[in-house]
Formats: structure tokens, sequence, C-alpha cells
């Protein structure tokens, strides 16, 4: 008998987070979204921009094969 519960699992993407200093593979469920993508990476207080420059909202949804630009917040002093 085929695993139905295995249909309702999320799937897990690879994102690909590139910043000043360097670039890390993470996962994330298919489906999150910005907000939960930061809060779960510690990325709060950031933007993040895709591979077309669009500036993502927290409510934009991560998708498989999505490259993320982080742009942290200046630091002074």
């Amino acid at each position: 008998m085929p695993n139905f519960d295995a249909f309702n699992e999320p799937e897990t993407v690879q994102v690909e987070i590139v910043t000043l200093s360097g670039v890390r593979t993470v996962e994330a469920t298919d489906g999150m979204t910005v907000k939960e993508f930061k809060e779960a990476n510690g990325l709060a207080g950031t933007k993040i921009i895709d591979e077309d420059s669009n500036l993502l909202r927290d409510n934009d949804v991560i998708s498989d094969g999505m490259q993320l630009y982080i742009s942290t917040p200046k630091k002074n002093g």
C-alpha cells in the first residue's frame, strides 16, 4: 500500500544565502515565508533580495532554486 502520509510532509528546498562574507546553503521548507525564513536563520533586521533584484517582503514565499542576497544593516562605529 502506498504511503499517503508522504504527500502531506513539507518538501525541503536548498537555499543559497550570498553575503559579503561568503555563500552558505541552508534548508528551508517549501512554502515558508520570508519572515519565517529570517527567524529560522537569525536574519532579523536584514533585507533579502532575489536573483532578479526584487526586494522580498515578509509575506513572500521561498521556493526551490531561489538564490537570496542578504543586505545587513550598516553598523556605525
